[in-house]
């Protein structure tokens, strides 16, 4: 029987800590003499380089490698199934042996990546991994997996290996391999493989230490001699065991670490085996961090004496504090400092990173706080987002804070992260270039709990990233829920439409205060005065409901009107929620044809919107575009110099039309310049028969 074991934590990098009988790391960047590269389906075989073009670009360890990356082949490329066949390998005369190697391997699709033996007649598959890592990318974004094979009954004169990718005929991602060995194993040989505890956690004292052995010999182990350093503390116990050859086991120390002392604290952990063969393997090393505890609310942190106790960390991270100085994100919310995922440009893809929270004591609550703070976004829709996350157990597990619309100007985008892409996250901007937004959410199930800590998560895919800044925040706020608090989360009506006139006022509110709500006003705007009314039915503690006001809204002349609508709740203890603001428009409709605007006596009831939109109606005064096709006023995305604003999705909008007497469908002719990036900036017409619902 094979016996296959994963170890996660060895990366042989060149080299194993025993006799080899065979090694191969592909540093030749090229097939190695004595392989055979076959492609048994389709053209492509393996590929032998640093990837260092890929998209994503990386390697096993950051050397050449054996590989196939499917995903830079394309989705039309035919399906695939590639060997690579290792040279004849003489093991007759050893008693035993195992294969090891490294590997990167993501799927989609159905693809899988196997390992065949020979074993003097035929081939024996003994390895087939089809599973992705959970950390997609290459060496240095992600580190490989290891495998170690049993040979012992594979110990022939022509024995051979065979490396198989299969891609199921579909679109896939890539495997690596690299670092291939038969070794043969030291009699005796223990290895520290992994601490265990303790761990990074909040007010920190007096802490176990445990940590895992791997018995990487032959014969088994039945005593070890652990010892443990930290700070001005050592510690030396004797364990009593009884390890199996390729098996595990878990020591943990009687004596206790004290880790009272607030900052990192640096382990040595190390263990003597009787005999032992490799001393390279016997020592591990991490840190420690106990972080201060904060139990007092309000809570606040602007960041403009420092960090304040946050730090950032993960996979490419960018997080940097300090004064924006970009141009979507260029200046901080108050003060000079935020936290931005590149303070001067663009952030970096293939990102999983974050910006994490002191420790908060909440064990004296009893109603869930609330969190507040002011941030801007600016990052690719449906790709790339930011996400806010909660732990109660210090950082160990983490969960998403809320959904769309579940707190105030809470996530944009829904399904876009975590499992099965079912949580939701900020992605497109939520107003114009350096315009910050107020964020506020409950801490829900945080309340009775001691050790809480919150995250704010950064994360891009591994495609072009074409300009954003990504996402900024500052103004930290944390408080207790006011009793009283009231707050509008929506305007459902009136909403830009065609010939409005006399129309419904519809508002989403909630009560995020712990006392019920009864008999409280509630009040809107669009130019034409102040309209009050008085809710009657009771809006109980944590509850949402729809309201639509008794006296409408006149919006029967075409233009744009400014719309408010706010709560008026007395002893109301959180007013920066109380109020929504917006746009609407009532377009002019026109039903006589032909229909002409030269834009020469105004816009003409034509109106722009969108994001980072640039349009400008007046006298073009550019390089190519210098004039107006007649008279003097022409829309153009910039009246004044050559360039228009990058990441810009904005519109142009026309009045509307009555085409309802009409049986053949109208012409529409219009005079324009071009002049923009060829295949990525870009221009062209929609229409809508809904009023621009659709287009």
């Amino acid at each position: 029987m094979n016996k296959l074991y994963t170890l996660a934590l060895v990366l042989l990098a060149g080299t194993v800590s025993a006799q080899n009988a065979f090694f191969e790391a592909f540093d030749g960047c090229a097939l190695p003499t004595g392989w055979t590269n076959t492609a048994v389906l389709g053209d492509t075989a393996w590929v032998f380089g640093n990837n260092a073009a890929g998209s994503p670009a990386g390697s096993v360890d950051g050397t050449c490698m054996a590989y196939i990356h499917d995903d830079d082949l394309g989705g039309s490329y035919p399906a695939l199934v590639a060997d690579l066949i290792s040279p004849i390998v003489d093991l007759s005369a050893l008693d035993t042996a195992l294969l090891q190697f490294d590997y990167v391997f993501e799927d989609i699709g159905g693809s899988y990546f196997a390992v065949a033996l020979w074993n003097g007649a035929d081939w024996d598959t003994v390895f087939t991994e089809s599973s992705d890592p959970g950390c997609f990318g290459l060496f240095p974004t992600c580190n490989p997996r290891s495998a170690s094979i049993d040979l012992s009954g594979y110990l022939i004169s022509d024995f051979r290996m065979k490396f198989i990718y299969d891609d199921n005929s579909s679109w896939g991602w890539y495997i690596g391999l690299d670092n291939v060995a038969i070794y043969i194993p030291p009699t005796a040989d223990g290895a520290a493989v992994a601490a265990l505890s303790p761990a990074n956690g909040c007010g920190l004292g007096s802490e176990t230490v445990s940590f895992t052995v791997f018995n990487n010999g032959i014969d088994p182990i039945t005593s070890i001699d652990a010892t443990y350093m930290v700070n001005a503390q050592t510690e030396t116990e004797t364990f009593s065991v009884n390890i199996a050859s390729g098996q595990t086991d878990t020591l943990t120390f009687a004596a206790l670490a004290d880790l009272s002392a607030i900052g990192t604290s640096d382990f040595s952990v190390w263990i003597e085996v009787l005999g032992d063969q490799d001393a390279t393997n016997d020592s591990i090393f991490f840190s420690v961090e106990n972080i201060p505890v904060i139990s007092s609310l309000p809570y606040f942190e602007d960041f403009e004496n420092g960090p304040g106790g946050w730090v950032s960390g993960g996979v490419l991270n960018p997080w940097e504090l300090g004064t924006p100085q970009t141009t979507f994100i260029n200046s901080a919310y108050s003060g000079t400092n935020a936290w931005v995922t590149n303070l001067d440009g663009t952030y970096q893809n293939s990102t999983a990173a974050y910006v994490e929270s002191p420790c908060f004591d909440f064990s004296s609550f009893s109603i869930d706080p609330v969190f507040r703070f002011a941030f801007i976004v600016n990052s690719e829709v449906n790709w790339d987002g930011t996400w806010v996350e909660v732990s109660t157990d210090a950082g160990t597990t983490w969960s998403t804070l809320g959904s769309v619309g579940s707190g105030t100007n809470w996530y944009n985008n829904e399904n876009e992260h975590g499992p099965g892409n079912t949580e939701d996250w900020w992605d497109a901007p939520f107003g114009a270039a350096n315009v910050w937004t107020i964020g506020t959410h409950l801490l829900d199930g945080t309340a009775g709990s001691g050790s809480v800590k919150i995250r704010v998560f950064f994360q891009s895919d591994a495609s072009v990233n074409a300009g954003y800044e990504g996402f900024a925040f500052d103004n930290i706020e944390i408080y207790e829920q006011p009793s009283i608090n009231a707050a509008v989360n929506a305007i459902l009506s009136p909403v830009t439409g065609c010939g409005l006139g006399t129309e419904l006022v519809t508002v989403v509110i909630s009560n995020l205060g712990d006392a019920d709500l009864v008999d409280f006003d509630i009040q809107y705007n669009a130019g034409a005065g102040i309209i009050t009314e008085t809710i009657t039915d009771t809006l109980f503690s944590a509850t949402t409901d729809t309201f639509t006001f008794a006296v409408p809204v006149d919006l029967s002349v075409t233009g744009a009107y400014n719309f408010a609508v706010w709560t008026a709740v007395v002893g109301d203890g959180d007013l920066l929620n109380d109020s929504l603001f917006s746009v609407v428009t009532s377009a002019p409709v026109i039903s006589a044809l032909p229909y002409e605007e030269d834009f020469e006596s105004g816009a003409g009831g034509w109106y722009s919107f969108g994001e980072e939109g640039t349009w400008e109606l007046g006298d073009p005064e550019g390089v190519l575009i210098d004039t107006a096709y007649s008279g003097v006023n022409a829309w153009a995305t910039n009246l004044n110099t050559l360039n228009y604003v990058n990441n810009q999705e904005s519109y142009l909008v026309s009045p509307c039309f009555d085409f309802s007497n009409l049986s053949i469908d109208p012409i529409f002719e219009f005079a324009f310049i071009g002049n923009s990036e060829a295949n990525w900036d870009g221009m062209w017409l929609e229409a809508s028969i809904d009023a621009g619902a659709t287009w």
